[in-house]
């Protein structure tokens, strides 16, 4: 689809065309214009005033100035055709404009996609970058059959894989009390027992995304007892829990918090 609009800078246009008589600039602009629509002018003087829209009449005037002053504005490429280094640059600028306003939109409608599907933020992280780096097919990944593929890849590929240091524990205790240390201050904080039970029940990085969540509620300490009752309230109100646990034993965790 041709693109409808282009970028004119006023203070560019006015100081290249403010010793021009009205004539010469309005076919300036007439032949800029059509430079924007098609990309570049012929070499071809009768063409390039029929483009300008210049009279039967002014014909000699055109030539005259064309020699004069409008030749110098163009350049003849190796194609044979001319065109405005100006108009050349700013149609660049608004093609890759374009393209990613456009990649943009078609990311949006897959992570949309990739939302029902129950990847986690940080998979959602990680297929956005892969869609604008190319290096997945956008318009294979809008596919749900597809997406659901890439899904178990993720989660293969991450099986193996401490996302963050700091996570290199097997006990999520220990976590918590450097990252999270206002849930192990609630008057019942997790126990061993319930931290292993976590790690069966969820993903990895969706505990984590919970326990930070509840480290950062201001009233945590006051209206809350239970780490452990707390947390699973809060994942149960999380559509991500819902979607997950329809695909409970089929997907695996996206890293292992028991990894040394």
């Amino acid at each position: 689809m041709k693109d409808p609009a282009a970028l004119m800078y006023i203070d560019t246009w006015l100081s290249s065309t403010a010793e021009m008589d009205a004539d010469c600039r309005g076919w300036y602009l007439n032949l800029t214009l059509h430079q924007y629509d098609k990309g570049s002018l012929p070499n071809d003087i009768e063409k390039l005033a029929q483009l300008a829209v210049v009279r039967f009449s002014e014909f000699e005037r055109f030539k005259q100035v064309w020699e004069q002053v409008l030749k110098h504005k163009f350049k003849v490429c190796e194609d044979g055709r001319l065109r405005n280094e100006k108009a050349k640059e700013i149609l660049r600028k608004r093609e890759k404009f374009t393209e990613k306003r456009s990649k943009s939109g078609s990311v949006g409608v897959i992570v949309k996609l990739a939302n029902t599907l129950g990847f986690t933020e940080s998979e959602k992280n990680k297929l956005k970058t892969d869609l604008y780096n190319d290096e997945i097919d956008i318009e294979q990944a809008k596919d749900k059959q597809m997406l659901k593929q890439l899904l178990k890849l993720y989660r293969d590929v991450d099986e193996d894989v401490i996302v963050d240091e700091e996570v290199n524990t097997h006990k999520l205790i220990s976590w918590v009390d450097k990252n999270a240390e206002r849930v192990n201050k609630m008057k019942e904080p997790l126990t061993f027992d319930q931290c292993t039970k976590l790690k069966e029940d969820f993903h990895s990085d969706f505990i984590i995304e919970i326990l930070l969540a509840m480290h950062n509620h201001e009233p945590l300490l006051s209206k809350n007892r239970s780490a452990n009752l707390t947390f699973r309230n809060w994942a149960k109100r999380d559509d991500r829990y819902k979607k997950w646990r329809e695909a409970k034993g089929l997907i695996k965790p996206t890293f292992n918090l028991d990894r040394q």
